[in-house]
C-alpha cells in the first residue's frame, strides 16, 4: 500500500487536472491494466469511476471511441 496509496493519489490529481468545472470536458486514458483491476480501480474518486468506460486496447477502438465522445457533446 505504500507504493500503490501515493501513486493512485497523483493519479487522481493528474485527473483533477483536465477538469476543473462542471463545464469541461476530456479524455482521460489510463493506459495501464492494473486500473481495470477493481481494487485498484475503485481507488479512484467518484467522478473518475462513473464516467469510466474500459475500450479494449487496440488503438483503432481508441480513436472510435475518442471520436464518439467528442461528437456527443456537439
Amino acid at each position: 500500500m505504500g507504493y500503490i496509496v501515493p501513486a493512485l493519489r497523483r493519479t487522481s490529481q493528474s485527473l483533477g487536472r483536465a477538469l476543473r468545472s462542471t463545464e469541461d470536458r476530456a479524455v482521460i486514458i489510463l493506459g495501464d491494466e492494473r486500473y481495470v483491476q477493481s481494487r485498484f480501480f475503485s481507488l479512484l474518486p467518484d467522478y473518475a469511476r462513473g464516467t469510466a468506460k474500459l475500450v479494449e486496447a487496440d488503438p483503432e477502438n481508441i480513436r472510435i471511441e475518442i471520436c464518439e465522445f467528442w461528437n456527443r457533446g456537439k
